[in-house]
């Protein structure tokens, strides 16, 4: 009997996700679907990524050393060169965890912002498509992507019954993210671009910067999803955007 009463109410929670998908195109037919998984990568691959930020951050105070006119290097040649190999190597490490980030970031995005659609949350604004897709489009992607971000954060916590902290962790998350990324731009720009042709003291201290703020935003970033993550686990029962529809 037990059993018959539990499948009758998976069946009319099935039901209710299909009469909910009609209204809400972006919904998932079935319910929210798990979100933890796909997390868990992203945070193993935000770790990884912090720890190859920090080896770059060590890298650029040892060049910006190196390259002050009154450093003399107790160094032969050989030695120089099998450092020069290391920073490639760390570099390698870094730049093929960053690319596992934005992958597992696109994958996280979507399918948060999808499960919001699905339990009806009037905070999913955006579609689950271009909460992803603002990443990569020029100059949009200064704002926009923060803004979805800010609707899965606010909408998660909403559709739980619970009251977003006033304390939002995006705008210095956000704030950290462009910090980063316009100073890794302008040491590239004032290096002479992939080549290196430029590189000074005052070029591998703006890496440092940028370094040290990619490590923060990584690390409110993970925060930032977690909390999410936790809070969407119980959308599976339907979170309280179900109960009052």
């Amino acid at each position: 009997m037990t059993d018959i009463v539990s499948d009758t109410e998976a069946l009319t929670q099935d039901e209710t996700y299909r009469t909910r998908s009609v209204t809400r195109p972006h919904a998932y037919p079935n319910g929210p679907r798990d979100l933890n998984g796909l997390f868990r990568w992203l945070a193993g691959g935000l770790k990884a990524y912090m720890i190859a930020e920090l080896a770059l951050t060590l890298v650029s105070i040892f060049l910006a050393w190196l390259y002050m006119p009154t450093t003399v290097a107790p160094f032969t040649y050989e030695q120089l060169e099998m450092a020069d190999y290391g920073i490639m190597g760390v570099t390698l490490f870094q730049i093929t965890t960053y690319i596992f980030c934005v992958f597992m970031t696109c994958r996280v995005t979507y399918r948060a912002m999808r499960n919001l659609h699905t339990v009806n949350s009037d905070e999913a604004q955006m579609s689950p498509g271009w909460a992803v897709g603002w990443y990569f489009i020029p100059f949009a992607n200064f704002w926009q992507p923060a803004n979805g971000m800010s609707q899965i954060y606010h909408g998660t916590h909403k559709a739980v019954g619970e009251k977003s902290r006033s304390s939002s962790p995006i705008p210095a998350w956000w704030t950290m993210w462009l910090i980063s990324n316009f100073s890794a731009n302008i040491s590239m720009r004032m290096s002479g671009g992939f080549a290196g042709e430029s590189y000074s003291t005052t070029t591998f201290i703006i890496d440092g910067i940028s370094s040290v703020t990619a490590i923060i935003t990584a690390y409110l970033f993970l925060r930032l999803l977690r909390r999410v993550n936790e809070r969407q686990k119980l959308l599976k029962h339907g979170g309280v955007a179900t109960v009052f529809d």
